[in-house]
């Protein structure tokens, strides 16, 4: 997974390349430790929720 994310003056389009596990509507990455739950998907958008950090929940689109 490339995940991209543009945040002014913090991420700059930073973009990380990561291997990641879907378990069930769980994202993993490293052995499990970190992960999102997807609440809804399709062939271009993904909504999760990331539990750290207060519980913010995402919108992704393919590029």
């Amino acid at each position: 997974m490339l995940y991209c994310q543009h945040v002014p003056g913090a991420t700059e389009h930073q973009e990380n390349a990561t291997d990641v596990v879907l378990n069930d509507t769980r994202i993993e990455w490293g052995g499990g430790d970190y992960g999102y739950t997807v609440m809804a998907w399709d062939a271009d958008t993904m909504v999760w929720d990331n539990p750290v950090g207060g519980g913010y929940v995402y919108l992704l689109q393919r590029r």
